[in-house]
């Protein structure tokens, strides 16, 4: 019972009863304005009608616009791929996992070194570029 309460927010019959005095209150102002039951659950059966008809209809949508793209994108992309393979790289390039194993210095792994102190050359060589 314990859990129940704990999902319900309450004891069953304390929500039961907040549940029945907020639906009424919902209600009366619903029925002020021109709701009945009838029409809203007609305009929720028509909702989900349309939702169902024109969705059908944007999946079919999706997948041309999807297929028109992949005539363009998919050659396009072979080819690269085709080009790039019989090129050899120009310039040697290291890997994010070379970079990692690199070796630290003993001056910058030692507990008292302040990052903020250092000079910029010493704390990446690799990523420091043209100066």
């Amino acid at each position: 019972m314990d859990r129940i309460s704990a999902f319900l927010g309450g004891s069953p019959a304390t929500v039961a009863l907040r549940l029945i005095v907020v639906s009424f209150i919902v209600g009366v102002v619903l029925v002020t304005f021109g709701f009945e039951p009838a029409s809203i659950i007609d305009s929720f059966v028509r909702l989900i009608h349309r939702l169902i008809e024109y969705g059908l209809t944007d999946f079919r949508q999706v997948g041309r616009v999807l297929a028109t793209g992949a005539l363009v994108v998919l050659p396009v992309w072979l080819v690269l791929r085709l080009l790039g393979a019989r090129r050899a790289p120009s310039s040697p390039q290291i890997s994010r996992a070379a970079h990692s194993r690199a070796r630290v210095p003993t001056s910058l792994a030692s507990p008292p070194f302040c990052a903020a102190a250092a000079k910029p050359s010493m704390i990446s060589p690799i990523s420091a570029g043209p100066r």
